[in-house]
């Protein structure tokens, strides 16, 4: 296929359509390239250095020792590939659910959001105070439905020694955590009880403010004062993470594993085809109550 994408200089970003995995009348899948310029960036070539590295090592270098250093010139994009699948549900209710591929801290969520909002807009000028949003395909009465059946299965606390993006760019690029944050994992005593922290969290869902400190108060002791919490819980005996520390607004998600390409990136149709079986788990799940 002839590749097609568009460049907006206002926010110096530019979109790519780059593959077509796939097209019938209720889906299309396939791969987005996505990046920004307009800045420099140092690039170095990690080669030498980590090469006598096992993966969960950490060492200290210094700045001399970094190994072929070049610099990405402000008119230059670095553009990421995204898979992603649209599936149309073309009845009455006319329904449409996507599968969005993350990598490391970077999504299109955002980016494929405002492409719908600027194609409504070309396409139906008249509806153009309609605004597009795209929500994460959970809801509460979901999430306690299968509470009261399966339960609670644990809560993670995390503090983190560092300001809680750097953290997370820290636990993409594979350092190790006990660097720069503690867990502190909450457990029924015995196999199969629930925790008992339901009240607090169905609070914290409908409360506006979204403080995640209120979901477990912790007294007198500092070092157990918590960043982040996520809760797991069993949907059909497969554990699912909630985390509630997310844009003041909870998610589920899950880390699919597959094969990567020598360029570090995952192989797209097998990718593809884990991301269908999630989003046709997901459909269910809601389609349920």
């Amino acid at each position: 296929m002839t590749r097609k994408g568009k460049v907006y200089p206002k926010n110096q970003s530019v979109i790519i359509i780059d593959n077509i995995l796939e097209k019938t009348n209720e889906r299309i899948s396939g791969v987005i390239k996505t990046g920004e310029y307009g800045y420099e960036s140092e690039l170095y070539d990690m080669k030498k250095t980590i090469e006598n590295l096992s993966e969960n090592d950490f060492t200290e270098i210094e700045d001399d020792k970094f190994q072929g250093k070049n610099i990405k010139p402000k008119t230059t994009a670095e553009v990421i590939p995204f898979v992603f699948s649209f599936y149309l549900i073309n009845n009455q209710s006319k329904k449409l659910y996507l599968a969005l591929q993350r990598f490391g801290q970077y999504g299109i969520k955002i980016k494929v959001e405002n492409e719908l909002n600027n194609f409504f807009k070309q396409r139906y000028p008249e509806y153009k105070n309609i605004k597009i949003r795209i929500h994460d395909l959970i809801s509460e009465k979901v999430i306690k439905a299968y509470y009261k059946k399966e339960g609670l299965t644990n809560l993670t606390l995390t503090r983190y020694r560092v300001p809680a993006d750097i953290a997370n760019k820290l636990r993409n690029s594979g350092a190790n955590p006990e660097d720069f944050m503690i867990e502190y994992k909450i457990k029924p005593k015995k196999r199969g009880l629930r925790l008992p922290y339901w009240d607090s969290i169905e609070n914290f869902i409908n409360s506006k403010t979204k403080n995640i400190n209120d979901i477990i108060e912790i007294k007198e002791n500092k070092e157990l004062e918590y960043n982040d919490i996520t809760a797991e819980i069993s949907i059909d005996g497969k554990p699912k993470k909630i985390d509630f520390s997310n844009f003041l607004k909870f998610k589920i998600y899950e880390v699919i594993n597959v094969k990567r390409k020598d360029n570090g990136h995952p192989e797209e149709r097998e990718l593809l085809d884990k991301m269908k079986e999630k989003l046709k788990e997901a459909m269910e799940e809601i389609d349920i109550f």
